[in-house]
């Protein structure tokens, strides 16, 4: 057992049946690989909701009074064709999850809105590896929501462009900034899923990461009722809350 300190959190790692687990002990002061299969959940009535994406997002309820999403990771894009949940073992450093874990308890630290890092679990199978990640519900909806029920709310998306403002202005990268990961909750945005995310030097990656977002929600409203003038009022007032630089 080895901790692994972000800044105010200590994340340790725990092994146990061939696996390798990273956990914040203050929220899981005894591990266990149940708490990464949903069975385990469903079977002592703590399975709260599930929710279908490129995989199946599990809500639970925790003993101690919280709530805990878990997620298994899956590949996308073309790879995803031949190894849809395997990823190559190149050691714990380097582990997605726990990477992730790594990243969301520096940003927090940062005082910017994500999920607290609960624990992962990566399994090995000869060069390959599957894992799981439990993270700490954040309250709101997804973006996505407001945008099929038609909520154009200017104000929520001059805030929102002001929380992706001070995300990249600390350098933070989301390597998936879509409408479904952004949660909104009466003015409070938190960002989600920063599977691959990292941070890196300040460049033309925030204008691109701006892009993804204009894309994503494009997709989902289809091209021409996003560019109607309600959505199009939004987006305008989304950079105006990234020019104006104010957390």
């Amino acid at each position: 057992m080895s901790p692994d300190e972000t800044g105010g959190t200590t994340l340790r790692h725990w092994r146990s049946e061939g696996a390798l687990v990273l956990h914040d002990p203050e929220l899981m002061p005894e591990p266990s690989l149940q708490f990464f299969q949903p069975g385990f959940w469903k079977t002592t009535g703590r399975l709260r909701s599930t929710e279908k994406g490129r995989g199946t997002t599990y809500l639970v309820s925790t003993p101690q009074g919280g709530d805990w999403v878990l997620r298994h990771l899956w590949r996308g894009g073309l790879p995803a064709m031949f190894v849809r949940d395997r990823f190559i073992w190149t050691g714990p450093a380097t582990a997605r999850p726990f990477r992730e874990l790594q990243m969301l308890a520096r940003l927090r630290e940062r005082g910017l809105p994500v999920p607290r890092p609960v624990a992962g679990m990566v399994r090995r199978q000869g060069p390959f590896y599957r894992a799981d990640i439990l993270t700490g519900k954040v309250p709101g909806r997804p973006l996505s929501h407001t945008l099929r029920e038609g909520e154009a709310d200017t104000s929520t998306w001059r805030r929102l462009g002001e929380v992706l403002r001070a995300f990249h202005d600390q350098g933070v990268y989301h390597a998936d900034l879509s409408v479904g990961n952004i949660l909104l909750d009466r003015g409070a945005v938190h960002l989600i899923d920063f599977d691959r995310g990292r941070v890196r030097p300040l460049g033309r990656w925030q204008a691109r990461n701006l892009a993804r977002l204009h894309r994503s929600a494009s997709k989902l409203l289809g091209e021409n009722e996003w560019r109607s003038r309600p959505w199009r009022e939004c987006w305008e007032a989304l950079e105006a809350g990234y020019a104006s630089g104010e957390p």
